[in-house]
């Protein structure tokens, strides 16, 4: 095969095509613009076919999955609000029947009003979050951060679970090591 392009590739349906050109094309959608360059590479027609199918098949995955840029607005703009301590945006990003499983209470904590009780002075004593990392899987989102509560160091990390239209309705905290977690709780207490 010559190094030039052929243009002699059956081509998806139309609405296939639309489809494949928002994928390749919209730099909103995962991985837009970086397909594109992979399929304008491709010199030998069978490897660009097989590019077509792989975007075709990423493009399934990304609606059966959702979005990844959707699905985690709420999580990011919760996150950017726990960086800043706002709790009311923070509240605003999860569902109203939010269940919190935090390492402060032993049973959960149940509901927005419930949460901004125990959230609220949380926040108070708290100097920062740095968060290091997001990771998603199929059905939840976790991240990794760090909390500093003046000399006290915490690793962290959220787990949550989000409803249909991305808002967090269940979130679970764990924090390490033991010994800081209970002198941030002892802090609270004081």
């Amino acid at each position: 095969m010559s190094g030039a392009r052929t243009d002699r590739i059956d081509r998806p349906q139309h609405t296939q095509q639309a489809a494949l050109s928002s994928l390749l094309f919209d730099k909103s959608k995962i991985g837009g613009g970086q397909l594109f360059i992979l399929v304008d590479m491709a010199r030998d027609e069978r490897i660009y076919s097989q590019l077509i199918q792989f975007a075709d098949a990423i493009h399934a995955r990304s609606l059966y999955q959702g979005d990844l840029g959707e699905r985690l607005a709420h999580v990011t703009a919760f996150t950017a609000a726990m960086q800043r301590k706002d709790l009311e945006t923070m509240l605003s990003h999860m569902a109203g029947d939010v269940v919190l499983n935090t390492p402060l209470m032993a049973e959960p904590v149940l509901g927005k009003d419930a949460i901004r009780e125990v959230v609220g002075p949380l926040l108070a004593v708290v100097d920062a979050f740095d968060f290091r990392e997001i990771m998603q899987g199929p059905e939840h989102v976790s991240s990794f951060f760090k909390v500093t509560v003046g000399t006290i160091e915490l690793d962290g990390m959220d787990y949550w679970l989000l409803d249909d239209a991305g808002l967090i309705r269940e979130m679970t905290v764990l924090w390490r090591p033991l010994p800081a977690a209970i002198a941030v709780r002892d802090r609270l207490s004081e």
